[in-house]
C-alpha cells in the first residue's frame, strides 16, 4: 500500500518501502510539513504545536510557543495564555497561580464574608458547613455541634454537619458519601467490614473491589491498597532456571551450562550439560518449531515476536494482535507475523504508528464552569472565556458547521445560544426556551438535522426544539413516561444510527436509547448502575461511555449496551464526576468536588493513575465538557433536507427515515392527512405546529368535529330561567376569581425570580436543602466564581405550588 512507504516501519522483507534514497525525495502536500530525511509528511497544524511527531523532531524546531496576545496573560511555569481580564480576579486560572501573585486585594460588600485569601463570598455562605473559600476560611471556627436545620425526606440521612441529604441505604455501607463523613460514623455504623469480596481502606473504612488491590492503581485515599504488595513467588519458568526448587534463586537460562557456577551449588551445571543430554539436539531433531532451550534435563520452546506458542506447546502460530483491546486507535490489520493500524478518514497515525490523531484544526476543550463559558486550545494552551456572566450555566453542545455554542441555565431557566467567535462579549445570546422549563440538565444538538434536545429533571421529561429556522422554534415533548430523574442526554444522528440515548439516575438508574422522533424507545443498561451522570458517544469507535459517580467508575460498551467494559475505577480521580466526553484516545470528564478537568486514556493497557492528568485546575463549578472539533460531528445524510414537513422533522432508524411531528407548546396544532402539515384548529392557521401525542411519532391525530348547540328545551318557566342567569352569575364570579389569583400568583412568582432565585438540589448527595443557604440575589452582588464542588443541578422551588 502507498501510504505504508517512508512510515518508519519495515513492510516489504528487503526494507525497500523504507529505502533512504526514496524517502529524502517524497513530496508532502500543500497543507502538510516534510520531516526531512525520514519521508514522513504530517499535517501543518502538527507545525509547533508543542507534540513532536516527525521521528527527528524537525516538526518543533525554531518555534515560540509561549507568545500570548495583547489582550492575554501570560501564566509563569506553564506554557497558557489566559484573558487579561482573569488577572487579579481573586479566582486562580494558571495551574500555577501565577495570575493572583501580587494583586492588591479587593474590599468586600457589608453582605460578603470576606475570605483570608482576599475572595469575596455572600455572607450567608459562611459557617453553612461547605467550603466556599478556597482557603477554607469561611468554615474555620464554625460550631459543628448541631447539625442544623435539615429538610431531608424520610428516604434519606441528614448528613451532620453539611446540608447534604444522601439515601438512607448509603449509610454504613463503607462508603463515604456525606463529605463530612457522617454517615459512616463508627460510633453508629459500628466496626464496619467489607464484603469478602471487598478490601477495606484503612483509613477511611471504605471498600473497593478484591480485583483493585495491588493493581498498580491507587483507589484508596490513603494508598494501602496498594501497599505490601508482592509481585509473586518463585521463578519464571519461560526465562529463569531454579537453583533450589524453592524459588528463592533464579538464574537467566543463558547461563544455564556455561561452566560458570552461577547457582552456587552447581544445580545450573549438572550431568544435563552433557551434549548427549542436551534435549534440543536429540537424534530426532528440534523438537520446538522454531527456538528451543535448555531448562536443565528439559527444555521449553519458545517463538519470535509476533507467535506464541499452540496448545502442544512446541508449535508457533501467529498472534491476532487486533483482538487485543487498544492495541490500535482505530483500525487493525492482522499480518503473520505482526499487525498494521491504520486511521479513519481525516486521522493520522503518529510516529508510534499505534496511535491515530485528529488532523485539521486545532482540537478545543469547550466546559461551562457555571457562571460563564470557558475553552482551552489543548495543543497552545490558550485558555480564554467565551460566554460571560452567566447565572449558573449547567449543559452545552455546539454546532461546528455555523459557529453556535448552545447552553442551558438552571437558575434563569434558559436555554440559549449564540457564536462562539463573536466579536463583542456584549453580543446579545439568543434565548431559545424561556418558559416551561425547569432543570434542563442535559442538552445534545442534532447537527445534520438542526434539533435541539434536553433533558427536563425538574419535569421528568426530554424534549425537542428545532432551531433550522430561527424565525419557527418549534417544540416538542418527545419522551414524558417512566422518567424519574434523566441526566445526560446524547445524539447520535449518522446514517443507519439515528438515535438518542440518556441516562437516569433516579430509585431505578438506568440508560435508555429511542429513535431520535421517540420511537421505539428501550433500556440499554440497568444493572450494575446507581449515578449515571455523564453519558457521551465515541464515533469513531462505536462505543457509549458513561460515567457512575457512585461507583467512581467509567464505563464503555458497544451501542447496544453490550460488552460492558470497566475503563477506569477510581476513589482518587473519580471523586464526584459529572460529564465526561471522549476524543482521539482520551476520555475527559468534569469532577466537582475536584474542581478539575481530567483525562485519562480510553484503553485499559494504558490506564494507570500515573497517566491521568489534570487538563484545567481551579475551577468554581465545572460542569459540561465538550470537545470542539469537526470530527466529533461527522457529516451524514440529512434526510430532512427534503421532507415537507411544516414543522419538526425527526429522523428515525428505519423506513420511513422520519417523521413530521407538531409542536404541542402553546396553541393545540394537529397534523394533516398529508402527514407533513401542520395547523391550528382554532385559528385555521395551515402552517402552525400540532399537538401530537408523544407515543404517536407523528401519526395523525383528527381534527374534532364541530359540533351545534343543542336546547334540549326551547320552552323555559321563569323559575327555570331564573334559575339559570343565577348560575351564570354565580359561575362568571367564581372564573374571574380564579383568573385573578392566577395572575396574582404569576406576578408574585416574576417577582420572586427576579428578585431571589432559590434552588433546591436533586441528587440525593449534592443537594443543599435549605434556600438561604444557596440564593442567588443577582441585583445585590456579582456571584463569586467558586461555589461549593457539592452543588448539584437545581429544581426551582415551586411557590405557587
Amino acid at each position: 500500500m502507498a501510504d505504508w512507504r517512508c512510515d518508519g516501519e519495515s513492510d516489504c522483507i528487503d526494507n525497500s518501502d523504507e529505502d533512504k534514497g526514496l524517502c529524502m525525495n517524497v513530496t508532502c502536500s500543500a497543507d502538510h510539513f516534510n520531516c526531512g530525511e525520514s519521508g514522513r509528511c504530517v499535517p501543518e497544524a502538527w507545525r509547533c504545536d508543542g507534540h513532536q511527531d516527525c521521528p527527528n523532531g524537525n516538526d518543533e524546531l525554531d518555534c515560540d510557543l509561549t507568545k500570548c496576545k495583547e489582550s492575554e496573560f501570560q501564566c509563569k511555569e506553564i506554557k497558557r495564555c489566559i484573558s487579561n481580564r482573569w488577572h487579579c480576579d481573586q479566582d486562580i486560572d494558571c495551574d500555577d497561580g501565577t495570575d493572583e501573585i501580587g494583586c492588591t486585594p479587593q474590599p468586600c460588600k457589608d453582605q460578603e464574608f470576606h475570605c483570608s485569601n482576599g475572595r469575596c463570598v455572600p455572607g450567608q455562605w459562611q459557617c453553612d458547613g461547605d467550603v466556599d473559600c478556597s482557603d477554607g476560611s469561611d468554615e474555620a471556627g464554625c460550631n459543628r455541634s448541631v447539625s442544623g436545620n435539615h429538610r431531608c425526606s424520610q428516604q434519606e440521612f441528614a448528613c451532620v454537619t453539611t446540608s447534604e441529604c444522601i439515601h438512607v441505604a448509603w449509610q454504613c455501607d463503607g462508603d463515604n458519601d456525606c463529605h463530612d463523613r457522617s454517615d459512616e460514623n463508627p460510633e453508629i455504623c459500628g466496626l464496619y467490614t467489607c464484603a469478602p469480596d471487598h478490601f477495606q481502606c484503612r483509613y477511611n473504612f471504605s471498600c473497593i473491589a478484591s480485583s483493585l488491590r495491588c493493581d498498580s492503581v491507587v483507589d484508596c485515599v490513603d494508598k494501602s491498597d496498594e501497599e505490601d504488595c508482592f509481585s509473586g513467588v518463585g521463578c519464571n519458568a519461560q526465562t529463569e532456571f531454579d537453583c533450589s526448587e524453592s524459588g528463592q534463586h533464579c538464574i537467566p537460562l543463558d547461563r544455564l551450562c556455561d561452566g560458570n557456577d552461577d547457582c552456587g551449588n552447581r544445580a545450573d551445571e549438572g550431568s544435563f550439560c552433557s551434549a548427549s543430554a542436551n534435549p534440543c539436539k536429540s537424534v530426532a531433531g528440534n523438537p520446538c518449531s522454531h527456538e528451543c532451550i535448555r531448562t536443565g534435563a528439559s527444555f521449553i520452546c519458545k517463538c519470535p515476536h509476533g507467535y506464541r506458542l499452540g496448545s502442544n506447546n512446541r508449535t508457533c502460530e501467529d498472534i491476532n494482535e487486533c483482538l487485543i483491546p487498544g492495541i490500535c486507535s482505530q483500525d487493525c490489520e492482522n499480518r503473520d507475523p505482526g499487525y498494521k493500524c491504520k486511521c479513519h478518514q481525516g486521522y493520522e497515525l503518529e510516529v508510534n504508528e499505534h496511535r491515530c490523531r485528529a488532523a485539521g484544526s486545532e482540537p478545543v476543550l469547550l466546559f461551562a464552569n457555571r457562571h460563564d463559558l470557558r475553552e482551552i486550545h489543548l495543543l497552545s494552551g490558550q485558555y480564554r472565556p467565551v460566554v460571560e456572566k452567566l447565572n449558573s450555566a449547567i449543559a452545552i453542545d455546539y454546532d461546528y458547521s455555523e459557529n453556535y455554542v448552545y447552553w442551558s441555565d438552571v437558575a434563569s431557566e434558559t436555554i440559549s445560544r449564540r457564536l462562539k467567535n463573536a466579536s463583542h462579549q456584549s453580543e446579545s445570546n439568543q434565548d431559545l426556551v424561556k418558559h416551561d422549563v425547569s432543570t434542563p440538565d442535559g442538552l445534545a444538538l442534532d447537527w445534520i438535522h438542526k434539533n435541539l434536545y434536553w433533558t427536563d429533571t425538574g419535569n421528568n421529561r426530554i424534549e425537542v426544539l428545532s432551531v433550522r429556522d430561527p424565525g419557527n422554534l418549534w417544540r416538542k415533548v418527545l419522551v414524558n413516561t417512566n422518567l424519574d430523574e434523566p441526566r445526560a442526554i446524547v445524539v447520535d444522528p449518522r446514517t443507519n444510527q439515528r438515535y438518542l440515548y440518556w441516562s437516569d439516575w433516579g430509585d431505578m438508574p438506568k440508560i435508555e436509547r429511542a429513535n431520535l422522533d421517540g420511537s421505539d424507545r428501550t433500556i440499554l443498561i440497568s444493572k450494575d448502575i446507581e449515578w449515571p451522570n455523564g453519558l457521551t458517544i465515541d464515533y469513531e469507535s462505536d462505543l457509549l461511555f458513561w460515567v457512575d459517580a457512585k461507583h467512581h467508575r467509567i464505563w464503555s460498551s458497544d451501542l447496544l449496551g453490550d460488552n460492558r467494559r470497566i475503563v477506569l475505577t477510581s476513589y482518587l480521580h473519580l471523586k464526584h464526576p459529572f460529564a465526561l466526553t471522549v476524543f482521539e484516545d482520551s476520555i475527559y470528564w468534569s469532577d466537582w468536588e475536584a474542581e478539575s478537568i481530567l483525562k485519562v486514556s480510553k484503553f485499559p493497557k494504558e490506564r494507570r493513575n500515573s497517566t491521568v492528568k489534570n487538563v484545567a485546575m481551579h475551577l468554581a463549578s465545572p460542569m459540561d465538557v465538550h470537545i470542539f472539533h469537526e470530527l466529533k460531528q461527522p457529516h451524514a445524510e440529512n434526510v430532512c433536507k427534503d421532507s415537507g414537513c411544516s414543522h419538526l422533522c425527526l429522523p428515525r432508524n428505519g423506513r420511513p427515515s422520519y417523521s413530521c411531528v407538531c409542536s404541542d407548546y402553546g396553541d393545540s396544532y394537529f397534523l394533516a392527512d398529508d402527514q407533513k402539515t401542520c395547523y391550528s384548529n382554532s385559528s385555521g392557521d395551515s402552517t402552525a405546529s400540532v399537538n401530537v401525542d408523544p407515543s404517536s411519532n407523528g401519526t395523525h391525530k383528527s381534527k374534532p368535529s364541530n359540533t351545534s348547540l343543542l336546547l334540549a328545551d326551547k320552552s323555559y318557566t321563569g323559575t327555570s330561567n331564573a334559575r339559570r342567569i343565577a348560575s351564570i352569575v354565580i359561575g362568571a364570579i367564581l372564573g374571574n376569581a380564579l383568573i385573578v389569583i392566577v395572575v396574582l400568583c404569576i406576578v408574585y412568582r416574576s417577582y420572586r425570580k427576579r428578585t431571589l432565585k432559590s434552588m433546591n438540589f436533586d441528587n440525593p448527595v449534592y443537594r443543599r436543602t435549605t434556600e438561604d443557604q444557596f440564593s442567588i440575589q443577582r441585583n445585590h452582588f456579582q456571584q463569586p466564581k467558586t461555589l461549593s464542588s457539592l452543588l448539584e443541578p437545581l429544581t426551582a422551588s415551586n411557590e405557587c405550588a
